[in-house]
């Protein structure tokens, strides 16, 4: 019984204690966090609620690129040719490659 006691009290103080907290007298870090800013500035050196510098390297690290440069100098493809060169393969009619070699 003593213990569901010692709970309430403490629930109750807690309660309590919260409402003296005095908006006026927060650092502005801690009003930054309070709007729901994700970014801290100010005398705390910087920082992000959204883990930081090294998390998000890891992430450009990890993650594909949606449009490589590369991607510029791909072949263009045309959906006609591909369809009649898929008929041709289903139907045994392959055309044979123009030449085999190197290029000199």
């Amino acid at each position: 019984m003593k213990q569901y006691r010692f709970i309430g009290i403490s629930l109750a103080a807690m309660v309590a204690l919260a409402g003296c907290n005095d908006p006026r007298y927060l650092t502005e870090p801690e009003r930054e966090v309070l709007r729901g800013n994700d970014t801290l500035s100010g005398s705390t050196g910087g920082g992000s609620a959204d883990f930081g510098n090294a998390t998000q390297a890891n992430m450009a690290t990890h993650i594909v690129d949606p449009a490589p440069a590369y991607a510029a100098d791909a072949p263009r493809v045309d959906g006609q040719v591909i369809l009649g060169a898929y008929g041709r393969y289903r139907t045994g009619k392959v055309k044979p490659p123009e030449s085999i070699g190197t290029i000199d």
